[in-house]
């Protein structure tokens, strides 16, 4: 065995046992998609029990570790190392705490000799790992190998070692959420309550929460999907567009029909619609193509104008995630990441000022997507270049003087003005901060409660406007105006509660059976036999 780079080696090793090897690679870019993820996790977030169940990034070779005796040991609790490791039956009961194990001074798997190039050099040896998988797997023989055993696509969820969920990101989808919804919903609010009003500069601001979700998109699809976009393939484009399809098309299908539905019954009855110019039948066409955000068309659930456009960052991500790629350090992503901030914000309130002040206009939703969801994407890059700055209980406190700002902000700006983009920058900040964040921070946004909301999150975002269009019909609000106050506070939580119950059951009922279904569908197309020379 080669002593030229020990963590390579012990790369190959732990391949031998590893649950998430396939069978069969089905070319070198998937091979090279399984390596970039596999090698990450097992260099940054695998613990390992050699080195006193550490990471390997607390170990240098120059740097002793920490003492392991303290009360709060460096590494999670044993039942978070592995996703098996809470079907291990507990065959007594113990008030002790297990033995730590020793430490070490070195971050060596397997040390190599004292003249070994490896001791000055460690090189990223992913390259050199994918081509000696292939190798492996299919044999060095001359000629073509036909691969027709079904290989599993260079996916984010069908590994241990592919990229960990990041619960503070996750938790922050349910706030924004909840802000849209309380934005949309301020009309029966300020008619059962006249005292809201008074918070009227934060709830009729309540439209930036799609800049978090914009931000916040940005992040999460490079994150996840950066690496397998290095060598661009059209079929890695195409199981990415079908993946993409999956999370967003069956909600939004589901709930233009609803829409539908609400427009016909209204027209059955007699009932006036608001804005019934836009129930047309071109509309409806276009929104079923998903084009409501191209001129002249627009969206008939309301929300929907968002994941238009959304979309189309989706299509051009594999040109955001060549720039990435050159980003090198963390200096350059995140200045980048501020560049297209601070200038695209300034062109939106350009446009705010002297050409539509409507924060749905379609010349703002463009700009605000191509701002937002590049600089999510460069926040990524210069994030994951921080190393051992990446998380830390500081993000915290970088959380709390973003939200500082933008509460500010508004207070000064106010009054549902569209010049309340002007808070973007620090909704990037804000993001950027709950990617990084640990300790309490974490502990809130990555509660059971939160976790679940910003899974719900999207569905309850495209079921909400259509609620609220029946509640002014079926449950009109005005009729309560004076009624009792325990009457207005049911009448007013009835509503968040449907909200909430009709968001979950299109989360369970459609969104998660659909999003599995067309998985499959995608994986099945990236699986078709593939001939390599």
């Amino acid at each position: 065995m080669s002593h030229d780079n020990p963590y390579s080696e012990t790369w190959f090793r732990t391949l031998n046992y590893a649950p998430v090897f396939p069978e069969r690679l089905g070319s070198i870019g998937n091979t090279r998609a399984f390596m970039a993820g596999f090698v990450d996790a097992y260099n940054h977030n695998h613990h390992h029990a050699g080195i006193g169940v550490h990471t390997r990034p607390t170990c240098t070779t120059t740097t002793p570790l920490a003492s392991t005796s303290s009360a709060q040991p460096p590494w999670p609790r044993p039942e978070a190392l592995t996703p098996t490791a809470s079907l291990t039956p507990l065959t007594r009961r113990s008030s002790r705490c297990p033995p730590t194990p020793s430490s070490t001074h070195h971050a060596w798997p397997n040390q190599p000799l004292p003249d070994s190039p490896g001791l000055k050099h460690l090189v990223d040896f992913r390259g050199v790992a994918c081509d000696y998988v292939m190798w492996a797997v299919m044999g060095t023989g001359t000629g073509t190998i036909s691969l027709m055993q079904q290989v599993p696509p260079p996916s984010a969820h069908n590994s241990s070692f592919a990229r960990s969920q990041i619960h503070g990101l996750t938790g922050i989808r349910a706030l924004a959420a909840l802000w849209v919804v309380v934005h949309h919903f301020h009309q029966p609010l300020y008619a059962l309550f006249p005292g809201a009003q008074g918070g009227h500069d934060y709830i009729e601001s309540g439209f930036l929460g799609v800049e978090v979700f914009f931000v916040l998109s940005g992040f999460i699809i490079t994150y996840t999907y950066a690496d397998q976009f290095e060598r661009f393939t059209m079929g890695t484009y195409t199981w990415f567009v079908l993946l993409r399809v999956a999370r967003i098309y069956p909600v939004h299908l589901v709930t233009l029909l609803a829409v539908l539905v609400l427009v016909v019954a209204a027209g059955l009855k007699g009932l006036n619609l608001d804005f019934p110019q836009k129930y047309t039948m071109g509309n409806f066409m276009a929104n079923i193509l998903m084009l409501q955000s191209v001129p002249p068309f627009s969206a008939w659930n309301g929300p929907a104008w968002s994941i238009c456009s959304e979309f189309a960052a989706y299509l051009a991500f594999p040109l955001i995630a060549l720039w990435v790629a050159r980003i090198r350090n963390a200096r350059a992503g995140l200045t980048a990441a501020a560049a297209v901030l601070l200038g695209g914000t300034a062109l939106m309130l350009l446009i705010v000022a002297y050409i539509n002040p409507s924060p749905t206009s379609h010349e703002l939703i463009w700009l605000r997507i191509s701002t937002e969801f590049t600089a999510g994407a460069l926040l990524y890059a210069g994030w994951r270049h921080l190393g051992p700055m990446r998380q830390g209980p500081w993000w915290g406190w970088v959380a709390v003087v973003a939200v500082a700002g933008v509460v500010v902000l508004l207070g000064v700006i106010g009054d549902g003005s569209p010049f309340v983009l002007a808070t973007v920058p620090l909704i990037g900040v804000f993001v950027l901060a709950c990617a990084g964040a640990t300790g309490w921070l974490l502990r809130l946004l990555g509660s059971k409660v939160m976790i679940w909301g910003g899974k719900v999150s999207y569905s309850v975002y495209m079921t909400h406007f259509i609620l609220l269009m029946a509640f002014g019909k079926i449950l009109p609000w005005d009729a309560y105006v004076d009624s009792s106050l325990e009457t207005r506070l049911g009448v007013m939580a009835a509503y968040y509660l449907m909200v909430i119950i009709a968001g979950a059951s299109c989360y369970y009922l459609v969104e998660e059976p659909a999003r599995r279904a067309i998985r499959r569908t995608a994986d099945a197309r990236a699986a078709q036999p593939v001939v390599v020379s």
